[in-house]
């Protein structure tokens, strides 16, 4: 977590900080990202950068958990805020989850990077703490869902949020990817290639996976029978 020397630093030299690691880090995978390239753009000292952060690792973590957090929250809450239906509610949290990675590629790129398999303990308890709160955040959404009589009372809602939150997020990006052709180094180099889907499109790759959720594969039962 940033010391409170960081937090105390002049905004445009904070930002300027934050902006270049982001960078450094969406840019390279972890093991290839360097502090000294950071401090180097941003024309500070090397010992500088370990009075803000321990280290690495601990600039990675905030950078992935806080303020790409913050950043996709504050995105996000205005479209969530509408809807009180369950339903809806997911619909607008993918649709406003794909818009904010398609609109913020460098964002999303060091959130996909701190997603990958990586042996490296430390970034391993990373993958596990966001996996976490993930989870942790639909199971809130699908339990407030049950009291409010909006899913079955007997779902229980540990599993369901499992399901529920792989197939909104990784699910959803591969139906995206899969869509457009492309794997998802392509198209976060490249976000020219969003634009061969038209929003009416993307809301129909959203919904087409939600029917899944919302139906299951059943078919549907005869009138009467």
């Amino acid at each position: 977590m940033p010391s409170p020397t960081f937090l105390n630093l002049p905004a445009e030299k904070r930002d300027r900080i934050v902006e270049l690691a982001i960078e450094e880090f969406s840019e390279r995978p972890y093991a290839q990202a360097s502090l000294s390239r950071i401090v180097a753009r941003a024309g500070i000292a090397k010992g500088s950068i370990y009075q803000y952060f321990a280290d690495k690792l601990d600039l990675y973590r905030w950078l992935v958990l806080e303020e790409v957090g913050r950043r996709k929250q504050a995105f996000m809450a205005p479209e969530l805020a509408m809807h009180a239906d369950l339903r809806a509610q997911l619909r607008a949290a993918c649709l406003a989850g794909l818009r904010f990675a398609l609109g913020h590629p460098r964002l999303a790129r060091l959130a996909a990077h701190a997603l990958e398999p990586c042996a490296e303990p430390g970034l391993r308890d990373l993958h596990a703490e966001m996996r976490a709160l993930g989870l942790r955040g639909v199971e809130a959404l699908l339990r407030r869902a049950q009291a409010a009589g909006q899913v079955r009372e007997d779902l229980a809602p540990g599993p369901a949020a499992a399901v529920l939150a792989a197939a909104i997020s990784v699910g959803m990006m591969d139906a995206l990817l899969a869509r457009l052709g492309v794997d998802m180094i392509a198209l976060l180099a490249d976000t020219t290639l969003a634009a061969r889907l038209a929003p009416d499109e993307v809301e129909a790759l959203v919904d087409s996976v939600l029917d899944v959720l919302w139906r299951g594969l059943a078919p549907p039962t005869e009138a009467g029978g």
